[in-house]
């Protein structure tokens, strides 16, 4: 089964800094209170830590035990990132049901960079699980049906490295039809790139 330790490591990698960057529209709408002093976006706010937007953050910290305020958003540690992006990330979509620990990180990947990209995603794994002849409903929700018919795929010879490659190439298209992929296209195609060859490792 799906491991989300395993896939934190390489988050904690890729999602480390602060962000002000007001190129990135959709967090910048709803930023933090706190003022860049130095650096590129000096007197921009700060809408992004550890790859959490404020918006999202402050939405969701109750529930995972934090404050919904600026200083505790700029304070936040590793530990709590964890927390944060394993239960409302990883955990709302049961990705431990999933048997491929590099599909799971692809799914989990979707949703962390969007809600909209992450609901792309599934929409787009159950047409290939369709083409593929399983019995999966267009729900557009990762539900059980969903989860019941990507498992049983995944046990064919194959499957699991063919819908890495797949569903990352789908992906990747619906990176390309965002507006502001000409400004971060080559970092997203990076860490998507590393995630399929993680994935692929984790094959054999």
């Amino acid at each position: 089964m799906a491991d989300f330790s395993k896939y934190i490591q390489f988050l904690a990698k890729v999602e480390g800094g602060i962000s002000a960057d007001p190129r990135d529209k959709n967090p910048a709408k709803t930023p933090s209170n706190y003022v860049m002093q130095t650096g590129t976006w000096k007197g921009y706010k700060v809408h992004t830590n550890r790859g959490i937007t404020f918006g999202t953050y402050k939405a969701n910290a109750s529930k995972v035990g934090l404050k919904p305020t600026t200083d505790a958003f700029m304070a936040l540690t590793y530990q709590q990132a964890y927390t944060f992006y394993k239960k409302l990330f990883w955990d709302t979509k049961f990705l431990d049901l999933i048997i491929s620990q590099g599909v799971a990180e692809l799914i989990c990947e979707a949703f962390v960079g969007s809600l909209v990209g992450g609901n792309k995603f599934i929409k787009d794994l159950q047409i290939t699980l369709k083409e593929l002849k399983f019995p999966v409903k267009y729900t557009g929700k990762f539900d059980t049906q969903t989860i019941n018919n990507l498992n049983i795929a995944l046990k064919k010879t194959d499957t699991e490295k063919f819908l890495i490659r797949e569903m990352s190439r789908k992906r990747l298209a619906y990176l390309k039809s965002l507006g502001n992929f000409n400004v971060y296209g080559k970092g997203w195609s990076t860490r998507l790139a590393d995630t399929v060859t993680r994935g692929l490792t984790y094959v054999g």
